[in-house]
């Protein structure tokens, strides 16, 4: 005897899970045994003769070792998702510090290359000043 677990949506999204059973009608419905069901349903799985329990209890067994198994694989998986994720994010960081670093180089080359240019052009301003404040050599001064 084997129980046929099946799940299905209801109408408002939630999933129900069951065991398929028809009623008179014909229609089907998902039966949710109860704790003195499943206990009646190990002791009498197997053959008929007895020894059912410890097959069932074997089957249990391998089933919770599967269960396992899997639960480790994903934690497994999780952990190593976490870890790429953790490599990710320090590159990124370094990515910026060297990013920051260099954009603070460059505004320092380009404000120093804007200040010699203002530099520049200033002393041309009060060197031609200069040059037109001043008299011409064949000038009197009156």
């Amino acid at each position: 005897m084997s129980l046929a677990v099946k799940r299905r949506r209801r109408d408002d999204g939630t999933i129900e899970e069951g065991i398929p059973v028809k009623t008179a009608d014909g229609k089907e419905v998902l039966v949710i045994p109860t704790i003195h069901e499943l206990e009646d349903f190990v002791t009498s799985t197997g053959d008929p003769k007895g020894g059912g329990e410890d097959a069932a209890w074997e089957e249990i067994a391998r089933l919770r070792r599967d269960c396992k198994q899997i639960s480790n694989e994903k934690v497994d998986v999780a952990q190593q998702t976490y870890n790429k994720v953790e490599r990710i994010v320090k590159r990124l960081e370094e990515d910026m510090t060297s990013l920051e670093a260099l954009l603070k180089v460059s505004i320092n080359s380009i404000a120093r290359q804007r200040f010699e240019v203002a530099v520049v052009e200033l002393t041309e301003m009060f060197r031609i000043a200069f040059v037109l404040s001043s008299p011409l050599p064949n000038q009197e001064h009156r």
